[in-house]
């Protein structure tokens, strides 16, 4: 199962990287964190995720070998996690930002403003991974077999990485949802003042990516956060550990599979006969770029919506 996931996770990843560099109509809104997710998701599946499933099968010997082979893979896994949690942080940001202030969104989000919020979320991570690298040191888990911070020896740190460290940008994720949940139902509550169900409905599909993404990131490192905080003495059995670990880096297989099955666009890519043609991505963007130009407070709210619908890949990250 470790091999299919990172096997999947890479070649997936890679797509979605392929998709976003080519494909500059690909989603807008957030466009720049995706990437950075994505880059950082193939440092996990590409990398630490391989080099975990040999610490299983070969076990401490094989890292001990290489002088610091341990504390570099560590390092690049923690560090492509933190970043991982910023970036999808950062992206359901973007898009609660979109929904409810979409002209100051446009202001601010110039390229060179949201590249340097990509750049800081690595600088974010590495900060976060180095007190292990300037003291406190990586270690081989006998339990989870896998590079990582000494788990028992540091456990303020460990602590530190639960609540803070993935705790914090899931309730950040869940009250950005909670604000886009509110602002959308208001929005289409004088569209729809009819029918509160179909408000309700209208309501899931606007932000179901991004929900769907923010699950992901629930399901997959919750249980991980909580064993490693409980745990304290070691007395947890090994398999408890190998499969919260596993599912924890399999969070970064899943969000090329999510839009797979969630986005058109990204289908319509991996099928030659429905891809969109240019001409018609030259009208889309001529919609886009016209109503972008429209004025009026009801009118701009529903533009709002239908335009991060249309343009949006989340979670995320995490989400």
């Amino acid at each position: 199962m470790n091999v299919l996931a990172s096997v999947i996770g890479t070649v997936g990843n890679l797509a979605l990287i392929v998709i976003l560099v080519v494909n500059k109509n690909f989603q807008r809104v957030g466009r720049e964190f995706l990437l950075n997710l994505t880059i950082s998701d193939l440092t996990v599946t590409a990398f630490a995720s391989p080099l975990c499933i040999i610490g299983a099968v070969k076990g401490e010997a094989y890292f001990a070998t290489v002088p610091y082979f341990c504390e570099i893979v560590a390092a690049m896994c923690l560090t492509s996690c933190f970043t991982t949690f910023v970036s999808l942080l950062f992206f359901t940001i973007s898009r609660t930002f979109f929904i409810r202030s979409r002209h100051r969104y446009l202001d601010f989000a110039t390229k060179p403003r949201l590249i340097a919020l990509c750049l800081i979320c690595w600088v974010i991570g590495l900060t976060l991974e180095a007190p292990n690298i300037f003291g406190w040191g990586h270690t081989f888990d006998q339990k989870s077999h896998s590079c990582m911070w000494d788990r028992t020896g540091n456990y303020k740190y460990t602590l530190f990485i639960s609540i803070g460290c993935i705790g914090a940008p899931l309730v950040a994720m869940a009250v950005c949802h909670v604000l886009t949940f509110k602002h959308i139902r208001d929005a289409k509550l004088m569209v729809y003042n009819h029918s509160l169900m179909k408000t309700w409905k209208e309501t899931v599909k606007s932000s179901r990516i991004l929900l769907i993404f923010f699950a992901a990131f629930a399901i997959c490192w919750i249980p991980y956060t909580l064993v490693i905080a409980i745990d304290p003495l070691d007395e947890l059995p090994m398999e408890v550990h190998l499969w919260v670990t596993f599912l924890a880096h399999t969070h970064s297989t899943l969000h090329p599979i999510i839009l797979i099955f969630t986005n058109k666009r990204m289908r319509k890519f991996f099928n030659f006969k429905n891809r969109v043609s240019p001409v018609e991505m030259d009208v889309k963007k001529h919609v886009f770029q016209t109503s972008s130009s429209l004025k009026g407070n009801g009118d701009d709210v529903k533009q709002s919506i239908g335009e991060a619908n249309s343009y949006t890949a989340q979670s995320t990250c995490t989400i």
